[in-house]
């Protein structure tokens, strides 16, 4: 490493640890630099999300955009761009296309080498949802953003073949997800004949999955399994019909604890965008997986079930409920491989090497930020 580079952080939600995905790749993210020796300061916008956790790691600046008072708003914005220009940063990274806008002008303000962390790439999930004017306004963006940034990243090799057909992807970079290995302490215990799921389910492709699951692949397994029970943890939109069998049991303290009885962890994610985090994390917990292909993509399988099929999720799920045991082998030799070589550490070591390069005077070369709006 030649060094410890200042890192303005900028995203227009809240780096959390509890949050949703997106607020946790960014925290864990952080938490690499920050470890490596990198002080990092993040912007972000004010609101409802909660900062107590990023707050712990490094400094943060809540930009009031929303403030009734237009003076107190202009300030706000200005104060966060004087930011910016006054203090000797040595790279700018932006989080998420929506912040592209204002991550810009920041970069900008800086006037240093600015990587932009797509996540997703929005274009190709919105067209194939049918949404033409949203895909094209997000293809728009991702232009600028390839046009106007020094480094990109995404979650996963496919999202950079999608980001190919906006423009140059010379410079876009695989940032893939992790895993916290002191939140997966708790080893599996002797199974129940339960099948556990976790997610944010308000999320439209794992809602899709979830209706998916207990519509279609449910019924069929307490045909095969009738004692089975399936507990969902995380967030559900209202309004979902749960079948017998099936039950909510909203967040859940400990993700380790609550799966660690389970027979199987069950990922269905249909149509999804990037490669969800739940699917390495349910490896994490040594329990038998059974994912569909949008699930499992951007992660190594290490021998979890993928299959869009429902007989073969029916066939998965009933071996699990009969406690195979090369399956419950399997699973654990999964674990120790996740918590070794998917840690967040590992995962964010491309954004670490970048980051590193940056700085001091060498690395500060300012090479775009010249794209007009989009």
């Amino acid at each position: 490493m030649r060094g410890h580079a200042g890192v303005l952080w900028f995203s227009n939600e809240t780096p959390d640890r509890f949050g949703q995905g997106g607020q946790r790749r960014q925290y864990f993210q952080i938490a690499a630099l920050v470890a490596d020796g990198h002080p990092v300061h993040v912007l972000s916008w004010t609101g409802p999300q909660d900062d107590s956790s990023i707050r712990r790691l490094c400094p943060v600046t809540r930009i009031d955009r929303f403030a009734r008072n237009p003076v107190r708003r202009a300030a706000a914005v200005i104060g966060a761009l004087l930011l910016a220009a006054a203090r000797p940063w040595d790279c700018v990274v932006i989080a998420h296309a929506e912040s592209w806008p204002f991550g810009r002008l920041l970069g900008r303000c800086a006037r240093r080498p600015v990587l932009v962390d797509l996540h997703n790439v929005n274009s190709h999930w919105l067209s194939t949802a049918g949404d033409s004017v949203g895909a094209s306004a997000a293809r728009r963006t991702e232009r600028s953003i390839l046009r106007g940034a020094d480094a990109v990243t995404v979650c996963a090799d496919r999202e950079r073949g999608f980001l190919e057909q906006s423009g140059d992807a010379s410079r876009v970079i695989v940032l893939p997800h992790g895993v916290a290995p002191d939140e997966w302490t708790t080893p599996p215990v002797r199974p129940t004949a339960t099948i556990k799921m976790f997610g944010n389910w308000g999320w439209p492709p794992n809602q899709a999955g979830l209706e998916w699951f207990l519509s279609v692949v449910w019924p069929l397994v307490r045909a095969e399994a009738p004692e089975a029970i399936v507990e969902v943890a995380g967030t559900v939109p209202p309004g979902l019909c749960w079948p017998e069998g099936s039950r909510a049991m909203g967040r859940v303290p400990r993700l380790d604890e609550f799966c660690s009885d389970a027979a199987a962890i069950a990922v269905p994610v249909k149509a999804g965008v990037g490669a969800p985090l739940k699917f390495a994390e349910a490896l994490a917990s040594g329990i038998p997986v059974v994912a569909t292909s949008e699930a499992a993509h951007g992660s190594a399988s290490f021998g979890a079930t993928v299959t869009d099929e429902p007989g073969e999720w029916v066939r998965a799920l009933v071996n699990c409920l009969n406690h195979d045991p090369e399956l419950r082998a399997q699973a654990l030799r999964a674990r120790s491989q996740v918590l070794t070589k998917c840690s967040w550490a590992e995962a964010s070591r491309p954004l670490r090497d970048w980051v590193a390069a940056c700085a001091g005077p060498a690395g500060r070369a300012v090479v775009r930020h010249d794209d007009p709006v989009a």
